[in-house]
């Protein structure tokens, strides 16, 4: 089990389970901690893939596009990114 709130975008495309997915955790609930906002929001009237897009979406917003080379290692990149890399989804992510 685990939850959208903290979950590593590597996680959310399918990859290989390693430490990174912890550190990204660890480093959402200590933001969380520090600014009493969380790190994203996760808009739960969505279905559950859009709910892991729209959590990709402000990842994305937050710290840029992913390469087409991490693109390539993620087994579902195809679920959520376009070829050239752009999200398949987009919604107006309310101001925290």
């Amino acid at each position: 089990a685990y939850t959208k709130d903290f979950c590593a975008p590597e996680f959310i495309l399918g990859m290989k389970q390693v430490p990174d997915y912890d550190l990204w955790s660890v480093a959402s609930i200590i933001h969380g901690m520090f600014t009493k906002k969380p790190i994203v929001l996760v808009n739960k009237s969505l279905s559950h893939n859009d709910q892991l897009a729209y959590v990709l979406q402000q990842i994305v917003h937050q710290i840029g596009k992913p390469t087409e080379e991490f693109l390539a290692r993620c087994p579902l990149a195809d679920v959520y990114f376009t070829k050239n890399g752009e999200l398949k989804k987009k919604w107006d992510i309310p101001v925290k």
